[in-house]
Parts: C-alpha cells; structure tokens; sequence
C-alpha cells in the first residue's frame, strides 16, 4: 500500500497522513487481494484479514475480540501477511485500468487476455472494472483495427492508381491522392461510430437477455464493461487476408466467455445473450437479400442482372478502368474481344448493360452463350467463348460490339498511342450522350449532335496515327462489326 501521491510505502503507520508529503489516505480507498494484508486492532494489535472481492473487513465496523474496542478498518494498522510481498499484496488489476506502464503495453497485455484468457479477464473486470477505463480501451481498439485494415486498402489503392498512372501516362496527381484520403478518414470515423453502436446495442440485449433468464451478478454498466473489454480480440482483424474473416468470431467468443466469468452465470444463459443480436441481424440480412431477388427475378420485365440499374457514366468510367488495367497485366495488349473481360470474373455481365440500355442480358450473345449465362460458366469454358467470339471477327476489324459498348481499340497500341484516342463508345443507355473512353483513362460525355464533330476530329487523329477512319460507331451490331474501308 503506497501513497497515491508521492508513493510512499503506508505499511504499519497508527496515523492517517502520508509521513512523506502529508497526503490523507484511508485503507478503504485501496483494494488488495484477499487473504493477503493483516489489518490489526489499533488498541492491542490483535489480527484480521481482509477476505472479500476488495480484500477488505466485512463488517468494516466491529468489536475486537481480544480487547472489546469497537473499531473501524480505516484506523486499523495494515501490514503484508506473513510470507506475502509488498506487490503480493495488490490484487491482479486489468493492465489497462490499472495503467501503471507504458499504456501501448497495457493495451497489448489486455488485448492479449481478451484474445488467450478471456476467462481471467471476464474475473478482473468482474472485480475491478471501471467503466470510462473500459470505454477507452474499446475506442483505441477500434480504431487501430480499422486503421490498420483502411490503411492496408488505402496503400493498395493508391499503389494501383499510381501504377494505371505511369503504364498508362496519367497520373493521380495531388488532388486524387487528396480525395482518396479523406475518403478513408471519413470512412474510419464511420466504422467507428457504426461499431461503437452495434456493440451498446449488443451489451444491452446481451444484458437484458440474461436478466429475463435469472439472477447475475452485476447491473448494466458491468455487462457493458465486459463488451468493451472483450473487443481486445478483434485485433486478430488486422492479419491480412484472413482476419477480417475470423475477427468478429473471436470477439463474439471472448465476449460470451467473459459475460459467463464477469456475470457469474450459466454457459447456456452467456452463449444466448452472446449470440441473440448476431442471429437477429443475420437473419434480417437472409430475409431482405431474399425479398430483393425475389422482387428483382418475379418482377415481368426486370432482368436478374442488376447493372441495367448502373448510370452510363459510372459504367462507362468502370469499363475504361477495366481496359487500362487489361492492358498493364498483359504487356500493353488490348483484349482480341471484349468477352475477354468476363473471364475470371474480372467484369460482370451486367457492366455491359448500364441503366437505360434498350438490349436485356438474355439479348446479348457471346459465341452463342447470352450474358445471364456466361455467368454461370467456369473460368475455361469462359475463356473457350471469348476465344471463339474473337475468331469469329473479320481480320480487318476495327470495331465490335458487345453490350452497349463499342469497342473502337483493334490497331491501338497502348504504351505510345494517342492519350486522345476512343478506345470504346457507350453508344446505348443515355437518350441524350454518347460516353467517350479515352486511351489515357478519361471518359467524355457529349450530346448526340455534338458527336458528329467529334468523329470527324477523331477520324482526323487517327490519320494521323496511320489508322483506318471509323465509321459513325452506333450503326455497329454484335452481328455486323465495323471493318477498314466498308460500311459496319
């Protein structure tokens, strides 16, 4: 036992001030381990031991069974019991309320129990839990779980944007870099906010679940404590890869084990409370996925595929990433056809098909296969139909359609060509534009009766460039692709 103040060791003193800065202090503000301090009568030093949760006196006010003095725990003189060191003495607090290192340390040590010894931990809090301590060790969990995961994404993103940049001769430049991290900030400060409230929500029905199924051993507060204290496991989260799989597993264990240790009740009555708001939430998310496609594949006149909802702009900028990045995977070659995009799962048939497109999935074939089916097909027997649509195509073309895109790119050689050359035209899905895809990355919307300058200025570049002119693109059908020199 030691001043709070200055640390001085308050052993075998009668009176009730610190000797070394004068600082009041009372036994009863301490907690000890049980069985391990000697509170002896002022009057005749006759023994007691402290043996509740607090290693106190209980009652703390009785007569002395040797001398007959009634007496208080506070003016009684505290010594070690014999055999007991001074840190013996203490009880085995949690790391992160007790905070006497570094707090990176107690942090980790509680995270650690969380994740190995939930069972200890669940005691601890059950014992000397504080609230506002239990709170900020959730806070600085979450968000170095989310930092770590979001920065993980962030990296990967910006190292794939730099990468589109300099294969493709266009960088991200300040602004992208700008918006991308304040993206992930906001979305941190959302993944936060969203989890703090799904675990009150959770601690709260964990807790009057167990109070509608019997008695326990601590009111709200504490069962909120054992869920913040519990989210130490979710750390596992930050393993690449399979983290973010098994993360919340963990937690949801711990914290189930911690509610029976922490709320001295049964494993059925934890596992219950536990697991009551994951089911729920499950179960509503089953029931809405299943309404939807319910309503989307019963609905006359809806396709299944769900990228007849996507505006032709985001498609048409989707559609231009897709082929800048075909083309750095593959040593600046640009697919022999478009179905080459399917393969792998790299896009989705829907893409092909944004809002407004006058062509359904069933519509559109691909060496004899419609979009809804290519879905369905593995890998190879992808692959066998993207190979038999690209023979299939005349030896002079230069342009094809699949979709509502055309696709103007055949003779354009990525790694030296033209930022301002079409690679394809969203041709089908806005009544009013045509959408340009551009070699350097950028997409351009313009009106229909401003196209026509706009081909012939393409036309013009790609003269230049000693390529065949094109065509006005939104006469080209899957059917008759545009070829060199005659009419699509």
């Amino acid at each position: 036992m030691r001043c709070q103040q200055c640390d001085y060791s308050l052993w075998n003193l009668t009176a009730r001030a610190c000797p070394e800065c004068g600082t009041d202090f009372k036994p009863s503000q301490y907690t000890f381990a049980p069985d391990k301090v000697c509170f002896c009568c002022p009057h005749c030093q006759q023994t007691y031991f402290g043996q509740d949760a607090q290693g106190h006196l209980q009652p703390p006010t009785f007569d002395c069974v040797q001398c007959g003095q009634q007496i208080h725990m506070d003016e009684m003189v505290l010594r070690p019991a014999p055999g007991a060191s001074d840190a013996e003495t203490m009880p085995p607090l949690l790391p992160w309320a007790d905070r006497k290192g570094r707090w990176i340390s107690d942090w980790w040590r509680t995270c650690w129990m969380a994740m190995i010894r939930p069972h200890v931990l669940g005691d601890r809090v059950l014992r000397y839990g504080a609230k506002p301590r239990a709170l900020s060790f959730f806070s600085v969990t979450q968000t170095a779980v989310y930092g770590v995961v979001l920065s993980m994404f962030f990296v990967l993103m910006v190292s794939m944007m730099t990468l589109m940049g300099v294969g493709m001769g266009a960088g991200m430049g300040i602004g992208g870099v700008l918006f991308v991290t304040l993206f992930f900030v906001l979305y941190l400060v959302a993944a936060l906010v969203f989890t703090w409230i799904y675990t009150m929500i959770w601690a709260l029905t964990a807790h009057l679940i167990l109070k509608l199924t019997g008695p326990i051993a601590r009111p709200l507060g504490h069962t909120m404590n054992l869920a913040y204290y519990s989210s130490g496991a979710n750390i596992v989260t930050v393993v690449p890869c399979f983290g973010m799989y098994f993360g919340w597993i963990w937690w949801l264990v711990s914290a189930i084990i911690m509610m029976r240790v922490g709320q001295q009740v049964a494993v059925w009555r934890a596992v219950l409370a536990g697991l009551a708001l994951p089911l729920l939430v499950l179960a509503g998310m089953i029931a809405l996925y299943s309404g939807a496609f319910a309503v989307n594949a019963f609905q006359p006149g809806i396709t299944t595929l769900s990228g007849v909802q996507m505006p032709p702009e985001h498609a048409a900028r989707m559609m231009n990433q897709q082929l800048q990045s075909y083309a750095i995977q593959n040593r600046n070659e640009l697919p022999d056809h478009a179905a080459r995009l399917l393969v792998d799962g790299r896009v989705m048939p829907e893409f092909f098909l944004p809002r407004g497109s006058a062509h359904q999935a069933s519509d559109v074939q691909v060496a004899g296969y419609s979009l809804e089916v290519m879905r369905a097909l593995s890998p190879e027997e992808q692959g066998a139909a993207a190979d038999l649509a690209a023979a299939q195509l005349p030896a002079d073309v230069i342009a094809h359609r699949l979709g509502a895109f055309v696709f103007t790119y055949h003779g354009i050689n990525p790694a030296d060509a033209d930022g301002d050359l079409w690679l394809a035209v969203l041709v089908d899905g806005d009544p009013d534009s045509v959408h340009l895809l551009l070699r350097d990355g950028r997409t351009r919307a313009m009106s229909r009766d401003e196209f026509e300058d706009r081909l012939r200025d393409q036309n013009r570049l790609r003269q230049r460039h000693e390529l065949p002119a094109l065509d006005d693109p939104r006469d080209v059908t899957h059917e008759r692709p545009m070829r060199a020199g005659k009419e699509a």
